[in-house]
């Protein structure tokens, strides 16, 4: 996981740089919020690379859950279903409908 950690940490990081070089052409207020983002995501991969030199403790920090993928299907379908429909019936119409069915649908999934 370690070489993981710093492959994905390098990657960041030249994200970061390429779109902080992108940004230089921009004007003034429009580089604002993009440059905090990037330097906000640099500082963390930096953070990262950093880190995945030391070594971990025996706690883990995220426990293992059995992982039920139907719920994530179920949502990402009904979602796909909104963008389709928003063009052919509106979006006031679908939103109701939808965040409707997926407040349902979570609620329900609560129960489990």
């Amino acid at each position: 996981m370690k070489t993981a950690d710093r492959v994905s940490a390098l990657i960041l990081l030249g994200i970061s740089a390429y779109f902080l070089y992108e940004s230089k052409d921009f004007s003034p207020f429009g580089a604002l919020f993009p440059r905090v983002i990037v330097y906000i995501l640099g500082i963390l991969a930096l953070a990262l690379f950093i880190l995945s030199f030391f070594k971990k403790s025996g706690s883990k920090l995220f426990e293992e859950t059995k992982s039920v993928y139907l719920p994530v299907v179920t949502a990402f379908s009904l979602v796909i279903g909104w963008v389709a429909l928003l063009q052919y019936i509106g979006f006031f119409v679908t939103s109701i409908v939808f965040f409707s069915l997926i407040t349902i649908f979570l609620d329900r999934s609560e129960e489990r």
